[in-house]
């Protein structure tokens, strides 16, 4: 039995690959969305998931020249590339490579600063494509790694602080229902102080109502009761 499961696609995981930059990063695809893991601290979810995709998501694998960048391939034949120093909301590039789903993704490098770089993909009926990809997306323009690890580390704090909102909003919220509520009342009392409240409340916003519909001619006033 595992240890933990958590749910982050509606479907199977097709894919579970690790960074090969960073040992504690992963990266999921399964379904429709993929995510971004840290080993650490998977317990409090990714960190970061994508939106639902309209077409299924069949595999996922890292760049092996550029920290931020990975590719998503699709059931349409499609391949997504993502660089995470450009933006995490959408893919910088997406490409159609055959009109059947792709069942597998290899990236390949060639030694030497001036070779490119090629990604090796194969559909469902067998047949292999191999595509070349540009210059701008296999080599790396700066301390990529860094600013990467960064991108993760802000990824997780922003996480964390999250977690300890919700965790702090809740025990104010239950505060000022104990408040609320004050010492030797019951739950039916309270519930019944809620109850009329609510209906205070209601006959005010008709009364308001009924005063603006009347001010724009929108309803005659109500006759004098005398």
């Amino acid at each position: 039995m595992p240890e933990e499961c958590i749910t982050a696609h509606c479907g199977a995981v097709n894919s579970l690959q690790r960074s090969p930059f960073f040992r504690d990063i992963l990266l999921s695809v399964g379904s429709f969305s993929f995510a971004i893991w840290k080993e650490a601290a998977g317990r409090d979810g990714p960190l970061l998931q994508s939106s639902s995709s309209a077409i299924p998501l069949s595999g996922g694998q890292w760049s092996l020249t550029r920290p931020g960048v990975f590719f998503i391939t699709k059931a349409n034949g499609n391949v997504d590339v993502w660089d995470l120093s450009e933006k995490s909301h959408d893919p910088v590039l997406s490409q159609n490579v055959c009109p059947l789903p792709i069942t597998a993704i290899s990236p390949s490098i060639q030694p030497g600063k001036r070779r490119p770089g090629f990604l090796a993909l194969g559909d469902r009926c067998g047949t292999l494509h191999v595509v070349e990809l540009p210059w701008s997306l296999n080599h790396c323009s700066g301390p990529e790694e860094i600013a990467a690890r960064g991108f993760f580390d802000r990824e997780v704090e922003r996480i964390a602080y999250s977690k300890e909102r919700q965790v702090l909003n809740a025990a104010a919220f239950r505060k000022q229902e104990g408040d609320d509520v004050g010492p030797g009342t019951s739950v039916q009392e309270s519930e019944a102080n809620t109850t009329a409240r609510m209906q205070q409340e209601f006959r005010e916003y008709l009364d308001l109502e009924k005063k603006l519909l009347v001010q724009h001619g929108l309803r005659e006033p109500d006759p004098d009761v005398d």
